[in-house]
Order: structure tokens, then sequence, then C-alpha cells
């Protein structure tokens, strides 16, 4: 009997405490060396050791620091490779801390096949395979909840600014690109429930942990008749099986997704009635995977370059100040924020979308298609000193800042 796809789920989770094995291991073991160990690993944890189908979960019972450092594990299944990824949470809360909902999703566990086509005096092509690099790659499409929408934020722009609930005020968080140290945003990791995943026979099905994921393309769309729509691309290390959540479905974010009909729209610091619809893009510039000569399939690292934003505004038309902007080049601040419940933390959520600078492309006059005249605006955000983030620094071209109502006294991302 088939099994419903509608009872697929993602779940997420923050990446930061990880590292590599500092040396090959075999079956059995119960002492494993670790290298570039980020975070502190302690006695409680699981530790996921990230291999392909040879994804495992140890115990931890001991960490002695050090280069490398030592951790006392459950025995292993497995024997791995140096230089394989491993990451840890604690046991009691092992697996996704959130859920994300999807409209959409694609998960693909990318191996590069290697063949060896070899002149052997047959009239044949290939004599042999064996299996190349490998790399996840993961789509995913929904609605813009503000609470979980910010782990897609960070995992793209690597710095964001937390602002606790004060007052009528909610919690809040301004991401913008990382402009310290390598520059890099912090990896998450994603969660995917496959409910035909079960052994032959099964109606169980099992999940799977796309560890050390960062996220390349965000798009967020506002139309008012429909809800916000995000869409995000993201690559990770190739997928593991883990255990399943402890309780299946899980439990989904409280909040409503937003209505873009909330949606207001800022030009030159002055509000205008006039934006039919929005859409956004935010791309990592020369995004991918690095693979070095390490003795494994997975990459090194996943490198993320500059980010840039650009956008596509419709306007209905009745005079000729944005086309002027244009063409004079004015570069106008365009901020739009979308909120529902202002005025109490405990409802207020939603989103704000920052461009202090907006340079104008190509705006046509669209005298067609439509019974009154409307203006398409694409522009570029130009990077400034306004839109960044403290934590973030440097300059930056957009500043995303998530209202998440009162979600307590420490960060969720």
């Amino acid at each position: 009997m088939a099994i419903a796809s509608f009872r697929s789920f993602v779940g997420v989770a923050k990446d930061t405490i990880n590292a590599t094995l500092a040396a090959n291991i075999v079956a059995g073991v119960t002492s494993v060396t670790d290298n570039n160990v980020v975070g502190t690993p302690t006695t409680g944890m699981s530790m996921v050791i990230v291999d392909g189908y040879l994804t495992e979960t140890v115990t931890v019972s001991a960490y002695t620091p050090g280069t490398p450092g030592t951790l006392t594990t459950s025995a292993t299944a497995n024997a791995h490779s140096a230089n394989v990824y491993c990451y840890l949470q604690l046991t009691s809360a092992i697996g996704p801390t959130a859920y994300i909902s999807v409209n959409s999703m694609d998960f693909a566990d990318d191996y590069v096949q290697l063949y060896d086509k070899g002149f052997r005096g047959s009239q044949a092509d290939i004599y042999g395979a064996q299996q190349g690099t490998r790399v996840a790659n993961i789509s995913l499409a929904g609605n813009l909840f503000p609470d979980t929408f910010g782990y897609l934020l960070s995992s793209f722009h690597g710095a964001y600014d937390y602002t606790a609930t004060s007052g009528i005020n909610p919690t809040s968080y301004a991401f913008s690109p990382l402009n310290t140290g390598n520059g890099q945003p912090a990896s998450i990791l994603i969660y995917d429930y496959n409910p035909a995943g079960g052994a032959a026979g099964q109606s169980t099905g099992n999940t799977r942990v796309y560890a050390n994921c960062v996220v390349s393309d965000l798009g967020i769309k506002f139309s008012p008749g429909a809800l916000v729509d995000y869409t995000a691309t993201a690559k990770s290390f190739a997928s593991g099986i883990v255990a399943n959540p402890g309780t299946i479905p899980p439990t989904f974010t409280s909040f409503t997704p937003l209505p873009a009909r909330t949606a207001t729209v800022s030009i030159g610091g002055t509000i205008t009635a006039k934006v039919e619809s929005a859409d956004y893009t935010f791309k990592r510039q020369a995004f991918g995977e690095i693979f070095t000569l390490q003795g494994i399939q997975d990459p090194l690292d996943l490198f993320g370059g500059p980010v840039a934003v650009s956008a596509k505004a419709t306007l209905v038309v009745d005079d000729d100040v944005q086309l002027n902007n244009y063409i004079q080049q004015s570069q106008p601040s365009f901020t739009l924020t979308a909120r529902i419940g202002q005025g109490t933390a405990a409802t207020d959520n939603g989103i704000t979308i920052q461009c202090n600078k907006a340079n104008y492309e190509q705006v046509k006059v669209m005298q067609h298609g439509k019974p009154y005249v409307t203006l398409e605006l694409p522009f570029q955000a130009i990077a400034n000193s306004s839109d960044k983030s403290t934590a973030g620094g440097g300059l930056s071209p957009a500043l995303v800042t998530l209202s998440t109502k009162n979600v307590g006294t420490s960060t969720l991302y």
C-alpha cells in the first residue's frame, strides 16, 4: 500500500557543537579523537558521526580537550575515516528543536559517478564504476512563519542582533551578513522525515539528517491576495539516518502564517499605498562546496561568497515620482513591513526588510495588460552602513528583522 506524501515533515536545529574525526577509527572503538572542535562537547551529549549510509549515533561519557580532543563514547558500530564530520547534541534533546511548515521539499544526495571507459578491445563503453565526491542539495518552499524562518535567515546571513521582549515591543532578530572572521554563516541541521522510509513491510518511516547545512538562496514574495511565501535553496553534507523524533507527528509552531496584505511600504521615507506586490531575492554569490584531497567523499566545507539582494516591485502609477527616481538615479530607501498583532508583545509577529539604498533598474511603465497603468520597479540593494546589524558589522545591502512575539529570554537561532 502506498504511503501518503503529506505525512512527511521537516525539522531544524542549530549546528553549534561539531568537529571532524582526527584519525581513522574501526568498529567497536570507545575513544574518538576530534579536530576542528566548535563549541564544547560535554557528558550527557550524543555525537552523530555523519558518514553517508554509515552514519551512526554514539553517546558521550567524557571529553578531554586538546589538539586533538578526546571523546569517550559508546562503541561505534562502523569504521570511519579521518576528517568525517560529527555534530553533538544533548542526548535528552537530540534531533530537531523546531519544525518548519513546508508546501514543497526536495532532498537529493548527489554522488558523482566515475566511469572506467578505458579501451578493452570490445564494443562497449563502460567497464566499471566508482563513486566520487558527494554533497546534498536541498530546496524548500512554504509560507513564512516568523519564529521558524529565522533558522533559514541565520544560515544565509551569519549574523543577527537579538532584542528581548520589552513592554509592548516583541522579541526581535535583525539579520545581516557577517563581516567579521571568515565571513561565513553558521551551519544548521535539517531533518527530513520520510513516512515511506521504513524497513520492508513496515509503515514506520525514517529520518535523515542533512548536517553542516548552509542556505545559498532565499526568495520572499508579497502579494496582497496570498500568504507571504518563501523559497530556500541549500547545500549540506550527504545525509544519513538518525533516530526518529519521539512524537510523530511532532508539534509545530503556534504562530499563524503571515498574510501579505498586512504589509506596508515606505519609499524614500514616505509610506505609500501604491505597491501591488514585491518579490525579494537574497543570493550568496559564488556559493559552492570545496572538495580537497582529504581521504573522504565529503567536501572540506561549503563556501558562501558575497551577499546580493534584489527585488522586483509593481506599483499603481498616478505620477512620475518613482520613474524620476530611476531616471535621476536617486537610490531612495525601500522598506517593507508585514506584521500582525502590533502593539501587544505577546501577539506581535512579522518581518521587515529594510534597504536604505535601492538602485532602480530598467523601470518600465506598463500601459497594457491591466485596465490601469502600473510601474515595474526592479532594484538592486546597495551595501551601506545603515542596514548592518551590530553583530554583522561592516556594510550590508539589507537588514531583515523578524518580530517573534514573546519567546522567552534566550535566542532561538
